[in-house]
């Protein structure tokens, strides 16, 4: 039996929330479900999630119990949920044998439908020791999401991908938005894949706005990230912010930097929209790098670089650097020479043309360099990049961070089950 208890109405800065709890004793059978209900569950079985997650209502709170297990394919969700796991140490879901199939994960949250989603306390985990394609959770369309307390290790593919409805034809789209907090990232690797979170955008390009002006993001903050090829990347339009967060690279992860941002890479569809990366902390463990290691680098996008703390290990700190359209070109042509117009390409936001950098401390020395690679001549200081912070000149507003922690990280949060 439920027993409902009454809301009360909260302030929050993004909305008015009225706050129901609700508490349920044992498993509870979906045909009796309302919404706030909660459904606790033995343990984590692919069938049992299953079919809680098919069942219960907009607002629920599945709890998943303890245990070790393989799921033989993917779970979607439609509509908000907060699944909820016993902790990453002990509710620990693996992916079966890989088919090789990269539109297959783990779990997908799907939000066309509306709701709102959480996701805590599980480890996810891949399979890297077979030719297969693995990948973990996906939350495809979801506003004012939570992601926080889980662990992420081991995929070939992305752990974590926020993706964003594009714009079809006689629709309209909109942006993922929401918070990744608390988790950890640990050998996502792989050769041309293996990323930490992967935020992908809706194709479409909007005014920048950074800042406190950027709500229409994703924000991932405070977590750990360590051996992943990219901790983050984005694309299609893409919007992030990256900031406390901790990351650790030794030998497997040296050749790629650990945080990106792709660019243009087919003609018509956009490459990154935005990035805002500051006081975040860079280690190398096990060994020296000499000249391999990288730690961010920016093919695509505009924004702002500040407050990073960077290991003397890193070879390379901060790199701009263009990435070209995938077409076919003619024997002996360089790539930088087919597209010899500013910016590359035309029309499509294709470079880095706003973006600045400041107060980064690398080898214990606070400097603001960035080094240049590929079609180094399409970017010139004082015109596309400064080695400084913005100014209203620049942007048509004051540059000041958005609110940290996140919003939706305390108590006028979205759910009303106390966990944070």
């Amino acid at each position: 039996m439920c027993t409902m208890i009454p809301g009360r109405l909260r302030w929050s800065s993004l909305w008015f929330v009225w706050l129901v709890a609700c508490g349920c004793a044992g498993a509870n059978a979906a045909s009796t479900a309302d919404a706030g209900m909660l459904v606790q569950l033995a343990g984590c079985s692919y069938d049992e999630v299953k079919n809680a997650l098919d069942t219960t209502p907009d607002g629920a709170t599945v709890e998943v119990g303890s245990g070790e297990c393989t799921w033989p394919q993917m779970i979607t969700r439609y509509g908000g949920v907060h699944l909820k796991g016993a902790g990453a140490a002990n509710t620990i879901v693996h992916v079966a044998t890989p088919v090789g199939d990269e539109t297959t994960q783990l779990l997908k949250f799907n939000c066309w439908s509306g709701g709102t989603m959480e996701l805590s306390g599980i480890r996810f985990v891949g399979v890297l020791d077979t030719p297969g394609y693995t990948a973990g959770v996906v939350f495809y369309g979801c506003r004012d999401f939570k992601i926080h307390d889980n662990d992420f290790r081991n995929f070939k593919g992305v752990a974590l991908t926020i993706a964003s409805v594009p714009d079809f034809p006689g629709t309209e789209g909109w942006d993922s938005r929401g918070v990744v907090y608390r988790n950890r990232f640990t050998g996502n690797h792989y050769t041309g894949t293996g990323y930490g979170v992967a935020a992908y955008g809706g194709s479409r390009r909007s005014p920048l706005l950074l800042g406190e002006l950027n709500s229409e993001a994703v924000f991932i903050e405070d977590n750990y990230f360590e051996d992943n090829r990219h901790s983050v990347t984005s694309n299609y339009g893409g919007r992030y912010v990256f900031r406390h967060n901790t990351l650790a690279s030794s030998e497997a992860a040296w050749e790629d930097p650990a945080v990106d941002a792709h660019g243009i890479q087919l003609e018509g569809e956009v490459g990154t929209h935005s990035w805002e990366i500051y006081n975040n902390t860079f280690h190398i463990i096990g060994g020296n790098p000499d000249t391999a290691a990288k730690a961010i680098q920016l093919r695509g996008g505009d924004g702002v670089v500040f407050g990073n703390t960077i290991d003397p290990g890193y070879a390379h700190t901060l790199i701009l650097r263009l990435e070209w359209w995938t077409d076919e070109l003619p024997e002996g042509t360089e790539r930088c020479e087919i597209r010899p117009y500013y910016p590359y390409p035309a029309n499509f936001g294709g470079q880095t043309q706003n973006a600045w950098f400041w107060d980064n401390t690398v080898r214990g020395t606070t400097e603001g360099g960035v080094s240049l690679a590929g079609c180094d001549y399409y970017f010139d200081e004082g015109r596309d990049y400064f080695l400084r912070a913005p100014t209203v000149d620049d942007l048509g507003y004051a540059y000041h961070p958005f609110t940290y922690p996140h919003p939706l990280r305390g108590e006028d949060g979205i759910f009303a089950n106390g966990f944070d």
